[in-house]
């Protein structure tokens, strides 16, 4: 808090000077995320130790799920220039049913503390592994987090799932840290059914285990057809290559898979010349002595005829984007590659089919109409801003009551969408929800509703279900978190 005052004063005396009042706004932007943290942190602390911390059970798409964690990593391994591994392990099931949220709050928590503990240019390794189950309706997960820090004394691994503990260590006194995320994944871990593991070797590195019992939705995944190919897989981590030309047997690919960036550019010729070409290559985009744009580069210099080339990464392709592109790269998959992810990589940029969820991206929303049910005067001026930057007509509303009369009022379907906070003075967001679909309008049950509220617990978003509202995002808002769900909403309406 002290640090978001001070930068506050410090801009609006250098007002003048933008480049002073873009570093404060970085600075202040830092600062707010750990303070938010820390207040999260404290709250669920205190559902915990008045045993009224529960957890949601929601269908769930975990590439989807991981696809985010690794995201959310990326920065961090990035920033400390660190190595970072994701492998997943004889995974059959995707579409699982869990509290979403706290699945993603442990692990990024472990991941998170893993790459703060490690120096720059050690490694954090991330293996997902689906092991063997006795009961049918659920799927065991065991995820592996290792990595080459400072490690843990032998008299602290005692303590560190205690509440407000924190290892005495010159080393990590300046790390930033409430001392209440491994108190808080335990608890978690526990209530989910699972365990919790950790094992360390002072100065040498930790691994945390983390196994959960997971039930399986019934949802299925979607009938991927594909033609007779041949596709020859590239990475440099033997347990990636395995895993992934496992996932093309299972859907009738034929496939090879190399180590080394070279001897695949052997390979790839030799196949070519012999007349039995490859129909794709999949390459790791770092590898040692020679990385994956390099290889395609060679490639595509001694081959003249198409060859889709596929990029896959557990680090930010649009660093390396350009170049690859110009290397001749046609596409990008990040790891780790679940079956569905490969699948649809293949069908796009193998088979040059669009994908379905190719619109999941888009930021665009030109021609909607939202409606904002909002108290908070500044809430609502920063989420308008957020949603006209994206293209949208925002229309708002100070209260729930006023909500509903605007809703009410409009002709049908004039609202693509409506953002209803939940507490609010007159009429709260669930009552406004309520009495919207009971209405008589045509779309009165039809519309998307998301709630928001600074409230994120499990039992509040079985709440906002229950009043009718389909989605639930948590204060404050995050744009590119607002705009994935606006388009999931949209999609599904």
């Amino acid at each position: 808090m002290n640090a978001i005052m001070g930068m506050t004063d410090i801009a609006s005396t250098h007002i003048d000077t933008p480049e002073k009042v873009q570093d404060c706004l970085r600075k202040i932007s830092l600062s707010s995320q750990h303070l938010l943290g820390l207040i999260n942190d404290v709250l669920d602390m205190s559902k915990i130790e008045s045993g009224k911390m529960t957890l949601a059970e929601e269908v769930i798409d975990l590439p989807e799920v991981m696809d985010t964690i690794v995201s959310i990593m990326q920065s961090s391994v990035k920033a400390r220039q660190q190595h970072f591994d994701v492998r997943l392990r004889h995974i059959r099931h995707e579409q699982l049913c869990c509290d979403s949220l706290r699945l993603r709050q442990v692990l990024i928590n472990v991941l998170s503390n893993a790459s703060k503990f490690t120096p720059p240019g050690g490694t954090v390794s991330f293996d997902i592994e689906e092991t063997a189950s006795e009961n049918a309706a659920k799927a065991w997960f065991k995820f592996t987090v290792r990595d080459t820090g400072i490690g843990i004394k032998p008299e602290f691994l005692r303590d560190i799932f205690k509440p407000f503990t924190r290892e005495k260590d010159s080393r990590i006194d300046k790390t930033e840290g409430s001392g209440l995320g491994m108190a808080i994944s335990k608890k978690i871990v526990d209530l989910m059914g699972g365990t919790i593991e950790v094992s360390s070797e002072f100065g040498t590195g930790t691994e945390f285990t983390i196994r959960l019992p997971l039930p399986i939705s019934e949802l299925e995944l979607g009938n991927f057809k594909f033609p007779d190919l041949k596709i020859i897989v590239v990475d440099d981590d033997v347990i990636v290559c395995e895993h992934t030309t496992e996932l093309l047997r299972q859907i009738g690919i034929r496939s090879d898979w190399e180590t080394c960036g070279q001897r695949a550019v052997q390979k790839v010729l030799a196949a070519h010349q012999a007349g039995e070409p490859y129909d794709a290559v999949i390459l790791d985009c770092r590898m040692p002595d020679q990385d994956g744009v390099e290889t395609a580069a060679i490639i595509r210099r001694a081959i003249s005829e198409p060859l889709p080339i596929i990029l896959i990464s557990a680090y930010d392709s649009a660093d390396v984007e350009t170049k690859a592109r110009q290397a001749g790269v046609n596409g990008f998959m990040t790891k780790p590659v679940f079956m569905s992810t490969l699948c649809r990589a293949l069908q796009r940029y193998v088979l040059g089919q669009a994908a379905a969820d190719e619109q999941k991206s888009k930021t665009d929303f030109s021609g909607k109409r939202f409606l904002l049910v909002e108290d908070n005067a500044l809430n609502r001026e920063i989420a308008m801003e957020m949603l006209e930057s994206a293209g949208a007509v925002v229309e708002s509303a100070c209260d729930g009551a006023e909500g509903a009369a605007k809703f009410a009022a409009a002709p049908a379907g004039y609202y693509d969408l409506l953002l209803m906070d939940v507490q609010m003075p007159v009429m709260n967001g669930y009552e406004a929800t309520q009495k919207i679909r009971a209405s008589a309008k045509t779309d009165a049950r039809t519309v998307p509703i998301v709630a928001m509220t600074a409230d994120a617990f499990a039992e509040d978003i079985i709440e906002a279900k229950k009043a009718g509202m389909n989605s639930h995002l948590a204060k404050p808002l995050n744009l590119a978190t607002l705009v994935r769900e606006i388009n999931k909403q949209l999609q599904k309406h």
